[in-house]
């Protein structure tokens, strides 16, 4: 009787462990994720032309740009934006909410829902969600920036894409000044030379983690982007190391702008106030 009742036992345990093996799957099956579809691709330059300054258009079907986050949100020296570019042509990005997107982040933009527009001739993107609009294909991916000069980037021709001066420094009257006004959190213009008296302006926020650092005093190379605000390009930095200006300083060419010493074209141009 007690050996009748060990074999019972033994297969009832039996049953119930293979009923269980009965629900236990070799694969388990991949959650259902909602894909931002990809569409039909254009880039930088095709939206630009697409869109031209004045209008704006806001997508209603599946087309998407493919780019490289240039600068991003991190170091407070932007909010809710972000800078990409592809291989030609650079372009803002303004998003719904902070955070998401990363210097490196190779991505795919979805644009429906998003407006192409102009602000202060700025080319932007608008509304764009990260959750939503975006798809990241690679992360880490660098981006050199273009030497140019400073005579370049003021001809607009390198709006929001990623460049590096070299040979420049701040103006005089600018080397006991911070990057912006931390305690006020307010915005500052400082301004960058070259040996020709070129100049154009680097504009950081208040709210960079930066803003109250000094800024250096000698000569040497900078990355940013060249941001805009209607013509005026406007400098934009990622971080204080990309600033680095540690050689000795040089003492600009300059013109008395008479007959025998006239201003050069461009810098008469560049620095009229008339």
């Amino acid at each position: 009787m007690k050996i009748d009742k060990i074999i019972i036992g033994v297969l009832l345990v039996t049953g119930i462990l293979l009923s269980f093996g009965g629900c236990i799957k070799d694969e388990f099956e991949t959650p259902s994720i909602s894909e931002i579809p990809l569409g039909h691709v254009m880039n930088i330059q095709q939206l630009r032309d697409f869109c031209l300054p004045g209008n704006t258009h806001k997508f209603t079907g599946d087309t998407s740009v493919v780019v490289v986050v240039t600068m991003d949100d991190k170091s407070g020296n932007l909010f809710n934006e972000a800078y990409a570019q592809d291989e030609k042509e650079g372009i803002l990005v303004r998003l719904t909410s902070p955070g998401g997107l990363y210097k490196g982040d190779s991505i795919y933009i979805n644009l429906k829902g998003t407006t192409l527009k102009y602000y202060r001739k700025v080319f932007q993107i608008d509304s764009v969600s990260v959750d939503d609009n975006i798809v990241k294909r690679n992360v880490g991916v660098n981006t050199e920036p273009e030497v140019v000069t400073i005579s370049d980037i003021r001809t607009l021709d390198y709006e929001s894409r990623l460049v590096k001066l070299e040979n420049v420094q701040f103006v005089e009257s600018d080397t006991s000044k911070t990057f912006a006004d931390a305690p006020n959190l307010e915005y500052g213009e400082l301004t960058i030379q070259d040996e020709n008296g070129n100049s154009v302006m680097l504009r950081t926020s208040g709210y960079a983690k930066f803003a109250s650092e000094n800024v250096p005093n000698g000569r040497g190379s900078i990355v940013a982007i060249a941001g805009r605000y209607d013509d005026v390009v406007q400098l934009v930095i990622r971080k204080k190391e990309e600033v680095q200006f540690d050689g000795p300083r040089f003492t600009t060419t300059q013109h008395d702008g008479s007959f025998d010493d006239p201003y050069p074209v461009l810098y008469a141009i560049q620095n009229n106030t008339g």
